[in-house]
């Protein structure tokens, strides 16, 4: 399987992908059909106000005829939230979409049927950083070391589990923290924690915070390593971050998930197609090839648009429809 390569920060790469979205609109031959009372769009956010938020909520008010509401949640929670229709679009990480689509949840556990997916979006890595004290230089390293990984039931947490197993480790191989990102950063800096584990890829976040303390480094997870975690959870993917993305640091192998923009199935087809096709032929445009801004093609066409329809679980009927006549008429 190819190498990915994370070249971009989620905040950007999502504002980019969203933020053309009218121009292309404006030039639709054929506007959604307007009902009498617009219809309520949902969306699942993590109650931190990113330009995802903010993209969804100008597009859809703009061009499509629906109010907007967030609803505040975590990523572990939006499958739920889908299901028990108390939204209706939402980002989902690829593995916990296809563990609710395939087994759902409850007691006893029922598939989540209603989760429908519209397009693969991007990969989001999980870095490890290190004190240089630590002694921390591979991934097996970590054994009996104090590590912060991630909010309980988090997705850092979940990831960090799976990553473990992949290499036989579990949380009892290590002085396992569970504490959220702000709590990590303070614990790294006061010598209490020996590692912390972040998934994101956040430039001016987390990321920025944890290099901030003195004598850290990233750590990085191998090709060798990424191959026995994949044996168990394939949804892990190799990533190469490049050398100076996250500041002068040396280019380094690890994992990451792909993330997927997801729907309710009973949503109308149509809206769900005009959604997915605003999305892919904004990133394909031939208007903005050469732009090299930070929103520009250049940049946020690093998402694989021959794999944006991959998604583990079925594609609502208005994504697959779209998906279809594009390979009709190419």
């Amino acid at each position: 399987m190819p190498w990915k390569m994370f070249w971009t920060p989620i905040h950007w790469r999502t504002a980019a992908i969203l933020a053309v979205v009218p121009l292309f609109l404006a030039g639709c031959r054929k506007p959604l059909t307007e009902t009498r009372k617009p219809p309520v769009i949902r969306v699942a956010s993590t109650g931190v106000e990113n330009p995802l938020d903010r993209a969804l909520t100008e597009t859809l008010q703009k061009y499509f005829p629906a109010k907007i509401q967030h609803v505040q949640s975590g990523l572990t929670g939006n499958t739920r939230r889908i299901e028990e229709s108390q939204t209706e679009l939402a980002i989902i990480p690829a593995n916990l979409a296809y563990a609710a689509w395939a087994q759902g949840g409850g007691v006893p556990p029922r598939p989540y049927s209603k989760l429908r997916g519209i397009a693969a979006l991007y990969t989001i890595p999980l870095l490890l950083v290190a004190t240089e004290a630590s002694g921390i230089r591979r991934l097996d390293d970590i054994r009996s070391k104090r590590v912060a990984v991630g909010p309980p039931d988090s997705t850092t947490q979940i990831t960090v589990k799976m990553t473990l197993e992949g290499v036989g480790l579990s949380a009892a191989d290590i002085d396992a923290r569970p504490v959220n990102r702000d709590a990590a950063v303070e614990e790294l800096r006061a010598g209490e924690v020996d590692a912390v584990f972040h998934r994101g890829n956040d430039l001016s976040g987390t990321v920025s915070k944890l290099l901030k303390v003195p004598h850290v480094n990233f750590v990085p997870i191998s090709r060798r390593e990424t191959a026995m975690i994949r044996q168990r959870h394939p949804f892990l993917l190799p990533i190469w971050i490049p050398a100076g993305l996250y500041g002068n640091h040396a280019g380094f192998e690890t994992i990451g998930i792909d993330t997927l923009l997801v729907c309710r199935d009973d949503l109308p087809e149509d809206q769900v197609y005009w959604i997915t096709r605003a999305l892919f032929e904004s990133l394909a445009g031939e208007s903005l090839a050469g732009h090299t801004g930070s929103t520009g093609a250049s940049e946020f066409q690093r998402v694989d648009l021959s794999q944006i329809r991959a998604t583990p679980i079925p594609l609502h009927p208005g994504a697959a429809r779209y998906y279809r006549e594009r390979e009709l008429f190419q």
